[in-house]
């Protein structure tokens, strides 16, 4: 008889977003069935004051940004993700970190600066 622990999900998208130097700043995790987002600072990156990072994905079509949520630079951030999100993170090939007002973005699209950039891994 074998004792078997919970089986834990593989991420289904993967991304590690790093700075100019190229150390890593943030990975982020898609859990797609689960619907949520899980985002390690792995580099701490306090977020400025008056501010919030957002993290995007940007779609391959062209289409605008979509929001995956406010995240921290500090510790860990888990973002719950609907249908629509999920669709657009399944046809986007980068993510992307703006600079943005406290709480994000006022527009629900970037509005501030965009300063990190990564490619998604589909796993």
């Amino acid at each position: 008889f074998v004792i078997r622990g919970p089986t834990i999900e593989e991420p289904g998208y993967v991304a590690i977003i790093s700075d100019e130097d190229a150390a890593a700043i943030w990975l982020v995790q898609a859990y797609a069935d689960a619907g949520e987002l899980v985002v390690d600072a792995i580099n701490d990156l306090p977020t400025p004051a008056g501010s919030s990072y957002e993290l995007w994905t940007i779609p391959d079509d062209g289409s605008a940004p979509v929001s995956l949520g406010v995240i921290s630079g500090v510790g860990e951030t888990r973002v719950a993700l609907n249908d629509d999100v999920i669709q657009a993170l399944g046809g986007s090939s980068v993510v992307a970190i703006s600079l943005e007002p406290v709480g994000g973005s006022p527009t629900g699209a970037p509005t501030g600066p965009v300063l990190y950039t990564a490619n998604i891994v589909e796993t």
